[in-house]
């Protein structure tokens, strides 16, 4: 069995979308290696996925969960959400596992695919390097299903934020200008903050596919 080049870097899977280790084979390979794994520690496991504004996220998302089905783990998927927030789902929800594809601050054309255990936590580097073992063979393309996101699931993340500073309005009159970035917390965080009792000039929070980061 030949030994592929790693994977996972210091926060997961990057590459430019469409390119090795993120063409269809391997992301659908990686969603079925990923079940397997889950399926051996429980007995109907689950994952939470999820991903950021890119053009390819919602495509990169469908390749995986084709995997996972097809492995044997259910998906529930919440669409256009912080990275934190698939952390924060996973663990309380006591989902076995989160796929967050994202790839951060790279440019658009890039993406990547983050595991984060049911703890909430990254994946350990051994576990990562297990499921590298099991890619060795290669990937493998599965018809992708249609994911319907589940926006019930991310209220609590919303509500769980404001609970992390003191008191009921903490921020009543301030003025905070807020640069979203055009990524996935540009739906929430300016209602967060206006809740907390800013006064809020958002900017850049119109994505489109191609704009994340500028």
């Amino acid at each position: 069995m030949k030994r592929l080049p790693r994977l996972f870097g210091t926060d997961g899977i990057r590459a430019p979308f469409g390119e090795y280790p993120l063409d269809r084979a391997t992301a659908t390979g990686l969603g079925h290696q990923l079940a397997q794994m889950l399926t051996r520690e429980s007995a109907a496991p689950w994952v939470v996925l999820g991903g950021d504004t890119r053009f390819s996220t919602p495509e990169l998302c469908a390749w995986l969960a084709a995997g996972l089905n097809e492995g044997g783990t259910r998906v529930r998927f919440l669409g256009a959400v912080p990275t934190p927030a698939i952390a924060f789902v996973a663990r309380t929800r006591s989902a076995n596992a989160g796929v967050a594809v994202s790839a951060s601050h790279n440019p658009w054309p890039d993406n990547g695919i983050k595991l984060i255990g049911g703890d909430g936590f990254k994946w350990t580097t051994d576990r990562e390097s297990e499921l590298e073992h099991r890619l060795a063979d290669g990937g493998r393309e599965l018809p992708a299903p249609a994911l319907e996101p589940e926006p019930a699931l991310v209220e609590p993340y919303a509500e769980w934020l404001r609970t992390t500073v003191p008191a009921s309005r903490p921020l009543a009159g301030l003025r905070i200008a807020i640069d979203a970035a055009n990524g996935a917390a540009a739906p929430f965080a300016a209602p967060l903050f206006k809740d907390l009792g800013a006064e809020v000039l958002q900017l850049f929070a119109e994505p489109n596919c191609r704009n994340i980061n500028l």
